[in-house]
């Protein structure tokens, strides 16, 4: 059994949606230090459904990874995965105001040449 946690962001004109998914390792509790996988999708919104645009999966080493999602005005999506370092469980964390551990920095933009969002690995 793994522990996951989930969630989407809509882009401020509705366009465009982001989910994430990150899975802890088999067997181990979610916030001890191992590997995640997170899986990124963007989708397209339009009259009701969802057209996905962009699929991704990554691996990070963290312990209770978290991800913020940031949308510009132009549709540009900044994503920014962290902890909070090992063993630390995200709520207490922000309870305390313990400061974000960056993982990485992703950028998307939506390429119309390729009708998808093109990747950028900031940091």
């Amino acid at each position: 059994m793994a522990t996951y946690n989930a969630g989407s962001v809509d882009s401020p004109d509705g366009k465009y949606l982001v989910h994430g998914h990150v899975r802890g390792a088999y067997g181990r509790a979610f916030i001890d230090q191992t590997e995640k996988a997170i899986w990124v999708t963007i989708f397209e919104i339009s009259g009701g459904s969802e057209k996905s645009l962009f699929q991704r999966k990554y691996r990070v080493q963290g312990s209770d990874v978290c991800w913020d999602a940031d949308w510009d005005k132009d549709d540009n999506l900044t994503l920014v995965f962290y902890d909070y370092g090992p063993g630390v469980n995200f709520y207490d964390a922000r309870k305390s105001g313990t400061p974000k551990r960056q993982i990485c920095t992703m950028r998307y933009h939506f390429d119309s040449k390729i009708g998808s969002f093109a990747e950028k690995r900031v940091s």
